[in-house]
């Protein structure tokens, strides 16, 4: 924030204060301003990432105070808006044993609004049987989707498990008749 200060008397002021304000910023500076001088102020307002999009309006008051009055200027307030800015990124972390993925994938609203993020996963009807999750998926055009509602930095997590042990157990159980098949017939 950039506010031109300039003095149109011939009297020093020995102390001016100037105040910002709105509903996400507080700044307050104070200076002094010698007979007709000029003056730049530069404010530096960091607003937190977590403030939701809005609309807003900056109000600047200017106070000299005297030894019995003080002087207040306010100066028109100026509108400004907070946009709504980012998305859902996902972090997945795999854990992986004998034929069986467990897949954490933790999803963070990074942005400052409300969002329903869908999560997908390509898998076709043959690989979706070993397939479990927490919560449940929804199948739309063969991909598994979840769709997940975020708050403002609010984190939930999806667990995928991948497991096809049952598979080695039926190949295993097929061999294993097999051979006993070609054993025991008489």
């Amino acid at each position: 924030i950039r506010l031109q200060l300039e003095n149109q008397n011939m009297r020093e002021l020995d102390k001016v204060e100037v105040r910002v304000r709105s509903a996400v910023v507080t700044k307050d500076y104070s200076t002094t301003l010698g007979p007709l001088e000029k003056k730049t102020l530069t404010f530096d307002v960091e607003l937190n990432p977590q403030t939701p999009a809005q609309s807003d309006a900056l109000s600047v008051s200017i106070v000299v105070p005297e030894s019995d009055k003080a002087y207040q200027f306010d100066l028109i307030p100026v509108s400004f808006i907070i946009v709504p800015f980012g998305g859902v990124v996902p972090y997945v972390e795999d854990n992986s044993s004998f034929f069986k993925n467990t897949q954490t994938v933790a999803l963070i609203n990074e942005g400052n609004k409300e969002v329903v993020h869908r999560y997908r996963v390509p898998a076709w009807f043959g690989k979706r049987i070993f397939i479990a999750s927490t919560p449940d998926y929804v199948v739309e055009d063969g991909d598994m989707v979840w769709e997940v509602n975020l708050g403002v930095a609010e984190q939930k997590n999806l667990v995928i498990v991948y497991n096809y042990r049952p598979l080695i157990w039926l190949i295993l159980l097929v061999i294993l008749g097999t051979v006993a098949y070609f054993v025991f017939r008489s």
